[in-house]
């Protein structure tokens, strides 16, 4: 996922996961409700909303 958007990784369509917000790497600012357009890079941590299941299918 690092270097695509939020909208071309596509994380509810592949996984039914809410992305609430992205803690970023590079300076620790959370961005709640992120928009489609935020970047994912290395390290960033994605706080989501669903089943311990579609967690996993995530983190595969």
């Amino acid at each position: 996922m690092c270097g695509k958007t939020l909208d071309q990784a596509r994380i509810p369509e592949k996984t039914g996961l809410i992305v609430i917000a992205v803690k970023s790497s590079s300076n620790g600012t959370l961005t709640f409700n992120p928009a489609a357009k935020t970047g994912l890079e290395s390290g960033d941590e994605l706080i989501v909303l669903g089943q311990p299941g579609q967690i996993e299918a995530l983190k595969a």
